[in-house]
């Protein structure tokens, strides 16, 4: 939804002027490159601007469009209309005008073309070309979004909406006093907002109950309700990512930091949901960004620590962790670091930061599909790792180093299988993370069969060993292919 009319300030004549659909056809990805730069938000601020008529987002961002295909008014897939499904809803709706585009990033480059439809009629249309970007990163890109949205819309007022009133911000006048009897108003019934805390909390009951599509849409009508509040925001990012829609997660970031700019944390939330998504190079560009404005701030110190543990650093994260944690409870950074800790090995200290973070709120059960990949990278690389010290183990029975790597590993699972028992998951992964957890136990097993057979030196218990090893493994391919991320 466009700023203007997410604060309400397109003014009492709103009703009185038009209604503007705006739709962005996308172009497929370029293997793991997007060239497609978001724009109808922009677009729909400078429409709501003119006051010659009222911006309407393809998008279930939009709350009017959202409310339409949640009444069942507008139905069926709503992903990628073709420009005769948008013109016939359109009319079905009585909204006069249709604003259709397509914009891409090409070398550097800006190229797109516009077409706005009076009552299912094209009246105009322009096309882009070679326009360059100026600026760098994300800043780049908010600056080409800006300068298409307002070039095509001031010639549109310069062309068929020359002819179009612009609707007055007029206030109403007070009523004179006329000869009917004087009756004392009756005050509105009133009506309360959630405040944060209620939300969390009717969110949490939502996903105990399975209902996690709901809690997204409790969340999305929150943000709607108070556009400019950063906690309802992040509320919002965690919950579409929660739902295993990264993407939309991260254009829902990008947009809300193209409102609050000053705001790192959202950079931080777009970063976090590209790298869920797979497009390293959109979390880099927002990082960046984020560390540029802010670069001691506890979100990205935190956002850092993630990316070394995906990475398979997990000592590198603590000392970012270390750094949040000096200045105070940090629920997440508390999460994150026993999630370190039990990927080191650490079961002792990881479960008191658990503790730690429980106390300051933390839900520990909403955090496991964003990590869940960096627990599985930790457990098949120690099977791996298993492997290859059961094969040197039939000739270096008594080698130190042998039996050093035997208890590494054993304290690892141990301290990775106290890690998951301890934080759950949502319904929707409560399989994977069994999964998970019957992997560690299993690969603990083969590490105390691989002990028999050090002492032994029996045959039965190498081959005990790799048995459970092999289910190990099993398990943890069954768990990698449910993981929603």
């Amino acid at each position: 939804v466009s700023l203007i009319a997410a604060l309400g300030l397109a003014g009492a004549a709103s009703a009185e002027v038009p209604k503007c659909l705006i739709v962005q056809f996308l172009l497929p990805n370029k293997g793991n490159d997007n060239p497609n730069l978001a724009a109808s938000n922009y677009i729909a601020n400078s429409v709501d601007a003119t006051s010659r008529a009222q911006s309407v987002i393809w998008d279930m961002t939009d709350p009017v469009f959202r409310e339409l295909v949640l009444n069942g008014k507008i139905r069926g897939k709503v992903e990628a209309p073709d420009l005769k499904r948008v013109l016939e809803e359109a009319r079905a709706q009585g909204w006069e005008y249709v604003f259709a585009f397509q914009l891409v990033k090409d070398k550097g480059n800006l190229k797109g073309d516009a077409k706005l439809y009076r009552n299912g009629r094209e009246v105009w249309k322009d096309d882009l070309k070679n326009l360059a970007l100026s600026g760098k990163g994300i800043d780049k890109d908010e600056s080409g979004a800006l300068t298409a949205a307002n070039t095509w819309i001031s010639k549109i007022v310069d062309g068929p909406w020359q002819t179009e009133q612009a609707a007055p911000l007029v206030p109403t006048p007070q009523p004179e006093p006329g000869n009917l009897p004087k009756v004392e108003p009756i005050a509105p019934a009133e009506t309360r907002t959630l405040d944060n805390g209620e939300l969390r909390t009717r969110i949490a009951a939502l996903h105990a109950a399975g209902q996690d599509a709901a809690a997204v849409l409790t969340a999305r009508e929150a943000v709607d309700d108070a556009p400019m509040d950063l906690e309802r925001r992040l509320i919002l990012i965690d919950e579409t990512l929660r739902l295993g829609k990264a993407q939309l997660a991260g254009e829902e970031a990008r947009r809300a930091a193209a409102l609050m700019p000053e705001k790192p944390e959202l950079r931080v939330a777009a970063a976090r949901a590209w790298l869920q998504a797979g497009k390293a190079e959109e979390a880099r560009a927002d990082l960046n960004e984020a560390i540029t404005r802010d670069p001691n701030a506890p979100s990205v110190r935190i956002l850092l620590a993630e990316i070394a543990i995906r990475d398979g650093k997990a000592a590198a994260a603590l000392d970012h962790l270390q750094a949040v944690l000096q200045a105070g409870p940090n629920g997440e950074a508390s999460y994150l670091r026993a999630l370190a800790r039990a990927i080191l090995g650490g079961e002792d200290g990881s479960n008191a930061d658990l503790m730690d973070a429980e106390k300051a709120g933390y839900d520990l059960s909403a955090s496991f599909t964003r990590y869940a990949g960096s627990l599985l990278k930790a457990t098949t690389d120690d099977e791996e790792n298993l492997k290859g010290l059961l094969t040197r183990m039939v000739t270096r029975r008594e080698d130190p180093a042998v039996l050093e790597s035997r208890e590494e590993l054993a304290r690892r699972a141990r301290a990775r299988a106290s890690f998951l028992s301890k934080t759950g998951a949502p319904k929707s992964q409560g399989v994977v993370r069994d999964r998970l957890v019957f992997a560690q136990r299993l690969l603990s097993q083969a590490l105390l069969d691989a002990s028999d057979f050090l002492q032994s030196g029996k045959e039965a218990n190498l081959t005990d060993a790799r048995i459970n090893l092999g289910e190990a493994m099993r398990q943890t391919k069954e768990a990698e292919k449910g993981l929603v991320l």
